[in-house]
């Protein structure tokens, strides 16, 4: 986007005149009469243009543009927006403002009837305000026009996942300009990168892989699950593939929650985060407060719901902005190494808190949760990967997230301390820290988690070698055996 402030002179010579007319009429003006006349007349200052909605591009779908167009001082007097494509200029819309302010403006592109060719348009904007001087502002948008939307084709045959587990597949997507590729299930993306990260031998720039993920808590249709691409200009084609989805629920299990629990860990995180969860509610406009006498086992009860509803929600989302942006590079290798210990709870649990008989609360469980022995806490990377955070998260505690590549992220919580730091590499049975209780835990414990683009899995797939073997490594050796690369199959 280029800007620029500039005079049409015609209008100047026609203001000019006005202005020597009123000279005689201003000399008696006091000092704020002067001010106003500038403000409203004399005033050098251009109108702003703020682009609001850009779209990708103009494609085979209808889209538009908004911006918004202000002048707080003269005012605005007119807005053009016009279209140039190789000297061929085309008028969209020339409109008087009469004085007003502010201006929200929509430029609508319906598709193929655009009337623009393929290649590169500029959408010109000018905007021109009421001053003496006409004032005015420019912004070029430079705008893709592609009528062809990309091809794909998908690879793998098998895509077979019950909720709450994961799937691997290839495909091939042809454009030009692609701009995004990979599985959409409902509303949620799980983004697709060039097969050569995933493997070296892969050497075709159309070839793509992606790792999805069904949420526990839903079961969708085969329908539902659609391999897209996306260009430049914003072309979707999207396909449906083979793929089954099996369903599952979880096992019921109730806690009882002890009055120390109450008192010590709970009582802590609340006082901890309290202020925070307090600013968080007075952005959305609520005011928290406690409801219950302070030291009574109303307030313990009542700090017990604002950690495991309020406090377990706000740290999702910070979970989810500490992964959101994976590395295109697989850093795993195999299946994943099982944490030593006991399990106290397990991945997809339906758990209901009671505190002497009474439910006080629930929560579905998005990982395994282990007790370790007491000379025995040393907790180890699960597999090759890069730290993605080192710190502590409510509920979680203190926690380390590991990028294993393409969306596959390992998180470890609970801990007592940790040895590693945002941006370290590490491997497979490395000590990353040491267990604890703090996060959400009554004793000494490992909280862990597999995530797949932030969709928690179940972890029980990645520790089983058969299941890697059969999803992850045999999709890859029949696709290099397509490709015509030898292949050399592991021993279990």
């Amino acid at each position: 986007m280029n800007g620029s402030i500039y005079c049409s002179s015609g209008r100047v010579s026609l203001k000019f005149l006005l202005l020597v007319f009123l000279a005689g009429a201003l000399i008696p003006f006091s000092i704020v009469g002067w001010k106003e006349l500038y403000n409203g007349f004399l005033e050098r200052n251009p109108p702003q243009i703020k682009i609001t909605d850009l779209p990708r591009g103009v494609g085979i779908t209808p889209v538009s543009i908004s911006f918004e167009v202000s002048d707080s001082q003269a005012g605005l007097d007119e807005v053009i927006v016009r279209t140039r494509q190789r000297n061929n200029v085309r008028e969209l819309k020339r409109e008087a403002m009469e004085g007003r302010k502010k201006a929200l403006i929509n430029i609508e592109f319906p598709g193929e009837k655009s009337l623009l060719d393929e290649g590169v348009a500029i959408l010109e904007i000018r905007a021109f305000d009421r001053a003496l001087w006409n004032n005015g502002s420019e912004v070029d948008v430079k705008l893709k026009v592609d009528y062809r939307p990309p091809k794909i084709e998908v690879l793998t045959r098998q895509h077979n996942a019950r909720q709450g587990g994961s799937q691997l597949i290839f495909y091939k997507a042809v454009d030009e300009d692609l701009a995004i590729s990979g599985i959409r299930i409902g509303k949620k993306t799980f983004q697709g990168y060039p097969a050569r990260g995933l493997d070296s031998e892969f050497d075709d720039s159309s070839l793509y892989v992606a790792l999805y993920a069904i949420d526990q808590n839903t079961k969708p249709a085969s329908s539902d699950i659609k391999v897209f691409a996306e260009d430049g200009a914003g072309n979707v084609q999207s396909s449906t593939f083979f793929n089954r989805v099996r369903g599952w629920t979880g096992r019921k299990v109730k806690v009882e929650i002890s009055e120390d629990f109450l008192r010590g860990q709970i009582s802590r995180l609340a006082d901890r985060n309290f202020e925070k969860l307090q600013n968080i509610a007075a952005l959305a406009g609520k005011k928290l407060e406690y409801q219950t006498a302070k030291g009574s086992v109303d307030r313990l009860i009542e700090k017990f719901i604002l950690v495991n509803e309020d406090l377990r929600s706000v740290n999702e989302n910070e979970i989810s902005a500490l992964i959101k942006t994976p590395r295109f590079k697989r850093y795993w290798s195999g299946a994943f190494l099982m944490p030593q210990g006991v399990v106290r709870g397990s991945f997809g649990d339906r758990v209901t808190y009671t505190y002497q008989g009474t439910v006080i609360g629930s929560h579905r469980r998005t990982g395994y949760l282990f007790q370790l022995p007491a000379d025995s806490r040393e907790v180890v990377a699960m597999n090759d990967g890069i730290v993605m955070f080192s710190e502590l998260v409510g509920v979680y505690g203190r926690a380390v997230g590991i990028d294993h590549g393409f969306g596959l992220v390992s998180i470890y919580g609970h801990l007592e301390s940790s040895s590693v730091l945002a941006g370290d590499q590490v491997e497979a049975g490395q000590v990353i820290g040491v267990a604890g209780k703090s996060g959400f835990s009554e004793g000494t414990s490992l909280f862990v988690q597999i995530r797949v683009h932030g969709v928690p899995v179940d972890p029980r797939e990645w520790w089983d070698k058969r299941w890697h073997y059969g999803h992850i490594t045999a999709k890859i050796n029949s696709i290099k055996r397509m490709y015509g690369i030898t292949v050399y199959r592991p021993l279990f």
